[in-house]
C-alpha cells in the first residue's frame, strides 16, 4: 500500500519532467528569458579578484572592451552543469560580434577538478576562473546559482537571470543582441 501512494504521489513529477525532457523544452527556455531581470541604472561590477588558470589573480576589469556574460556555476549543481553546452555553444557563435563568455566556478576542488568536468563535457572556454572564498559572489549579490550576469563593456552590470536557461537559442541571442545595440546607442 505504501508503494501505491508513493507511485499516485510521484507520477505527476515524474510526468512534468518527462514532458519537458521529452521536447516541450523550449517552452521552458522562453519562460526562462521572461526571467532576465533588467537593471534600472546600471551597476559596477566588483573588482574582487578571482583564480585564473596559472593560480594568479585576476578580475573582470581585464575583459573590458566586450560584452560579457558571466555565468555562475559548480560541477555539483546539476541545472548548472546541463546548461554549460548551451554556454559553449554560444560562445562560439558570438565571440566574434563582441561578446565572450565567462565561467565563474564555486567549486573548492581547484582547477584540477573543473577541468577534468569541463573536458569530459566537451566545454572549450577562454576565460574559466574560480571564486576561491567566494568573495566575488557575494559582492555581485549571487544567491544561487546558476546565475548568469551580462556585463556592459565598460564594466556594469546590464542584468541578470537566475537559473538554467538554452543559452544558444534564437531567442536568447536576439535578446543579447538587443541589449547590445541599446547599450551601444547610449
Amino acid at each position: 500500500m505504501r508503494i501505491l501512494t508513493l507511485i499516485m504521489v510521484l507520477a505527476p513529477s515524474i510526468f512534468v519532467a518527462l514532458y519537458i525532457h521529452i521536447g516541450h523544452s523550449d517552452q521552458l527556455v522562453k519562460k526562462n528569458i521572461q526571467n532576465f531581470i533588467e537593471l534600472e541604472t546600471l551597476a559596477p561590477v566588483p573588482s574582487l579578484p578571482l583564480l585564473s588558470k596559472d593560480n594568479s589573480s585576476v578580475t573582470l576589469e581585464n575583459l573590458r572592451g566586450k560584452f560579457l556574460l558571466v555565468n555562475f556555476w559548480a560541477t555539483w549543481c546539476a541545472p548548472c552543469v546541463k546548461e554549460l553546452p548551451s554556454l559553449n555553444r554560444l560562445n562560439k557563435k558570438l565571440t566574434n560580434k563582441g561578446f565572450d563568455v565567462v565561467l565563474i566556478s564555486q567549486d573548492l576542488g581547484g582547477f584540477s577538478q573543473i577541468e577534468k568536468y569541463l573536458k569530459k563535457l566537451n566545454i572549450k572556454m577562454k576565460y574559466t576562473f574560480i571564486d576561491e572564498k567566494l568573495n566575488f559572489s557575494r559582492a555581485a549579490k549571487v544567491t544561487a546559482i546558476p546565475t548568469t550576469i551580462l556585463i556592459s563593456p565598460e564594466g556594469k552590470e546590464i542584468g541578470r537571470l537566475v537559473g538554467a536557461i538554452e543559452w544558444d537559442s534564437i531567442d536568447v541571442i536576439k535578446m543579447l543582441e538587443r541589449y547590445k545595440e541599446k547599450i551601444l546607442q547610449k
